[in-house]
């Protein structure tokens, strides 16, 4: 990784690929972060914080929405991702609790959950306040979508500052790495968040600039048929991005800015007949025959017949939870090489597949 360089003293920190938040150094090391709302009812400023560093006073003239003394100490995530970020960052010993074992694959924080050392708090619409209260976090970071079931109100109402994390609303992977900036000012980390986030998007950017070359660009579609309807799950629109990327043509649904739109069965049927790659199909399979065995359908998409079927879970923690939503989002470079590899893999023909594999 590359070595931390001096940040400005004040002035907009640069977000080049992130839509949701920006940053702004005020003096005295002081931050205002803001969350800008997704496209919805209510667009535009959802919700700020101001970052005051312990010891100094609070500047005047700005309004906010939670007030936090930096750096903080103790934090809460809501998933693996989150978890991923703050080790990155040098804190992992920074989090005291997680939402439960469904959505953290990390080995080490398995085996304090189970000795209980680490608070379970439940899911976000579903989490234990009272656990919550009891943890105190300094921040309890919380996927935020700008819906009515965003949590942070309520969180905030027991006293405990809600990190909102909306990186899966992003439409470029590099967007969803780059809130390790967000993340990093809470913990006065800026530095190295930066110098993380700039050597990933060098490699990133050689890797598109290798697949923007190609002219034929191959069919993909995603997901499965779950109770007569085709789920499009991790066809958001930054996965899009990756495909795209990667030299690819989506031919499943419109891309559009950051929901999945509804695929009725009949088009993904339609579409699959046609498409040369099916990506991410159930999470879980790793046999053509298995998925055979859900729907005999299947055996006519192009891609079954050909053998051009690929899941993400080549990667698992040794407690068998798949890596590619936590570590693979941290290394956005290393999953768009894969792609590379399977749709041109005349272009990198000395990667070998790290979060992907070729279902037999």
């Amino acid at each position: 990784m590359a070595q931390p360089l001096e940040l400005p003293q004040k002035g907009e920190v640069k977000i080049e690929f992130a839509e949701r938040f920006s940053i702004t150094r005020l003096r005295n090391g002081c931050r205002l972060l803001e969350i800008k709302k997704p496209v919805g009812r209510k667009r535009g400023l959802w919700f700020t914080y101001l970052l005051v560093p312990k010891g100094q006073p609070v500047p005047k003239g700005y309004d906010y929405d939670e007030l936090v003394s930096i750096p903080v100490r103790t934090v809460t995530c809501a998933s693996g991702f989150h978890v991923s970020l703050v080790a990155l960052l040098g804190h992992f010993d920074a989090v005291v609790g997680v939402s439960g074992k469904m959505r953290v694959g990390n080995e080490r924080i398995h085996e304090m959950l189970d000795a209980g050392e680490m608070a379970a708090l439940g899911d976000s619409q579903n989490m234990n306040m009272e656990t919550l209260v009891e943890t105190r976090p300094d921040v309890a970071f919380i996927y935020g979508s700008g819906s009515d079931f965003d949590m942070q109100e309520k969180i905030h109402q027991f006293g405990i500052t809600p990190g909102l994390i909306c990186a899966h609303l992003e439409a470029q992977p590099l967007g969803v790495l780059e809130w390790i900036k967000f993340i990093g000012a809470f913990f006065q980390k800026e530095a190295i968040a930066q110098a993380y986030f700039d050597s990933v998007k060098t490699q990133y950017l050689n890797y598109q600039r290798v697949a923007d070359a190609v002219a034929q660009k191959p069919g993909v579609i995603v997901g499965h048929n779950r109770k007569g309807a085709w789920t499009t799950h991790g066809s958001s629109a930054w996965f899009v991005q990756f495909l795209l990327d990667a030299g690819a043509n989506y031919i499943l649904e419109p891309k559009n800015e950051y929901e999945e739109n509804v695929v009725s069965l009949e088009v993904a049927i339609q579409k699959g007949i046609k498409a040369d790659y099916w990506v991410n199909p159930q999470w879980d399979v790793r046999k053509i025959s298995e998925l055979l065995g859900q729907d005999k359908r299947y055996g006519i998409f192009k891609s079954v017949q050909t053998g051009q079927v690929y899941n993400n879970n080549a990667s698992a923690f040794n407690n068998g939870r798949n890596r590619f939503w936590e570590t693979g989002m941290m290394e956005p470079q290393v999953v768009l090489a894969d792609l590379i590899k399977i749709f041109h893999p005349e272009l990198l023909p000395e990667h070998k597949l790290v979060y992907y594999r070729k279902l037999d």
